[in-house]
């Protein structure tokens, strides 16, 4: 008589245990016990509504497939919306929370603020960088849609969660390849407008007049302005997940995600 080891993760029960509660679970030969039903584990279980609590509990990590740095989009363009929806239909945005916060307007400010500073930490940039990118992403969105007809989606299936997540991956990656080129320009448009601050054009390496100032000083030295960019985990986790053949690095991978 020959056997054959089952097939891994079918989800069908193989062995018989004791349950905490006292029952008797699972099954032999994929029979399962008398008294359990077959569910449908195609239905996504993820909560509904908003979840994410206070600002001050969360930290910046990936979402399932997600990088942080594409999480930080979403949820700054989460908040951003929310934010607004507080000043023009506020009890249709309280009713999508699971817990009413006190004042709505300050708790999505609070975590607009949260997702700008996450963001700037995964690409090892300042909040004012930011703040751009964010702008830049919503400029790039309506640049990819133009002309397309668009419709909303719901996701009731898990499958339907992972595409949009899967779809959203992609047009961040895409986005992120040429966001220093980009970030570059609109930072130049910046101090090149007439009431740009002395500061700005300073770190940009223009020379100002300080009038009485000594010249001799570092005050119109750019590197006392300028923010260099960082070399953190997460920025290095970003760098690493845009690059086009990250099977190349897997270990690595694997030690950031931890």
């Amino acid at each position: 008589m020959l056997s054959f080891p089952p097939r891994e993760q079918c989800g069908h029960p193989w062995v018989k245990e004791k349950c905490p509660c006292g029952h008797t679970v699972g099954g032999i030969f994929h029979k399962p016990v008398k008294g359990f039903a077959e569910v449908d584990t195609s239905e996504d279980r993820t909560e509904r509504g908003y979840i994410l609590g206070t600002p001050d509990s969360r930290s910046s990590e990936a979402e399932r497939d997600l990088p942080a740095a594409s999480v930080c989009l979403a949820r700054a363009l989460l908040h951003s919306s929310m934010l607004l929806g507080t000043f023009t239909d506020r009890q249709s945005i309280l009713n999508l929370m699971k817990k009413k916060p006190e004042v709505a307007k300050k708790f999505f400010q609070d975590h607009l603020e949260k997702d700008i500073a996450f963001l700037a930490e995964s690409l090892g940039r300042n909040r004012d960088d930011a703040t751009i990118t964010v702008h830049l992403f919503l400029s790039y969105l309506l640049e990819v849609t133009a002309g397309k007809k668009m419709m909303v989606k719901s996701m009731h299936k898990k499958e339907d969660r992972i595409e949009w997540e899967s779809c959203f991956k992609t047009l961040t990656q895409s986005f992120f390849q040429r966001l220093n080129e980009k970030l570059a320009s609109a930072k130049q448009q910046i101090v090149e407008e007439a009431h740009s601050s002395g500061i700005l054009k300073t770190a940009d390496g223009q020379r100002l007049p300080f009038g009485d100032l000594p010249s001799t000083g570092l005050i119109d030295k750019p590197c006392m302005w300028r923010f260099e960019q960082r070399m953190t985990i997460q920025h290095l986790t970003h760098v690493i997940q845009q690059e086009s053949e990250t099977s190349q690095f897997p270990v690595l991978l694997q030690i950031l995600s931890k």
